[in-house]
């Protein structure tokens, strides 16, 4: 029997902004972005991921116009999973940005 569940996924900031800055359209990460677009799976995202994608594209010189689009694609082609401070558990002590990563991702299913 086939699974008919759609696949879903949350991705970690430096999935996306590895994928932007990459000069190799046949790397993994762009192959990721790549096979989303093409309607292969769900990515899921809550807000909090938003505001870390814009900031760390900025950071590493990413236009914000560039940053903006990206943003608008994952908000009309993702899943918005809304996540609040009660839902984000501190696990991951060195680097709590991951946090939210999990919640949206317990809470998104």
């Amino acid at each position: 029997m086939i699974n008919s569940i759609r696949k879903r996924a949350v991705f970690d900031t430096n999935i996306f902004l590895a994928a932007h800055l990459t000069q190799n359209p046949n790397s993994p990460t762009a192959e990721l972005l790549s096979r989303w677009v093409n309607d292969e799976f769900d990515i899921l995202y809550c807000d909090q991921l938003l505001d870390e994608i814009r900031e760390k594209f900025v950071e590493r010189g990413i236009t914000q116009a560039l940053a903006d689009e990206f943003i608008d694609d994952l908000r009309n082609m993702g899943i918005r999973v809304e996540i609040t401070p009660d839902n984000i558990a501190q696990v991951i002590a060195a680097d709590p940005d991951d946090d939210i990563i999990i919640a949206c991702a317990v809470k998104g299913g």
